[in-house]
């Protein structure tokens, strides 16, 4: 199966988060491989990862700063191991905010 098929895959069996899913992944299909990835080895649903995926993007903007898709993705990984040492948050979303607003993001580049 080819990156699109992969991705039209998922789409259909995510109908809710399609427009997210084309956004981020449609040119990017070693993006789509780590984000299912790490998105199936954690305790997080895929659509708690694209929540926390878009998040950091806004808050990324917010601060004039770009990152790679794949960056992000490991940033979002790692974040959960941060959430697994006992660190409590209403959703992943909530809690990327404030990782980023507390560790910053050293692989962000300004705009």
């Amino acid at each position: 199966m080819n990156p699109n098929q992969k991705l039209t895959r998922l789409a259909e069996m995510y109908p809710d988060q399609k427009r997210q899913l084309f956004k981020y992944f449609r040119h990017q299909p070693v993006a789509l491989e780590l984000f299912v990835s790490a998105a199936d080895g954690s305790d997080h649903s895929l659509n708690e990862w694209l929540g926390a995926l878009d998040a950091m993007t806004e808050w990324l903007l917010k601060k004039d700063q770009v990152m790679s898709l794949a960056d992000k993705i490991q940033y979002l990984n790692c974040a959960t191991e941060i959430m697994a040492q006992g660190a409590h948050w209403d959703d992943f979303a909530s809690a990327i905010c404030s990782i980023l607003e507390r560790y910053g993001c050293e692989r962000s580049n300004d705009l």
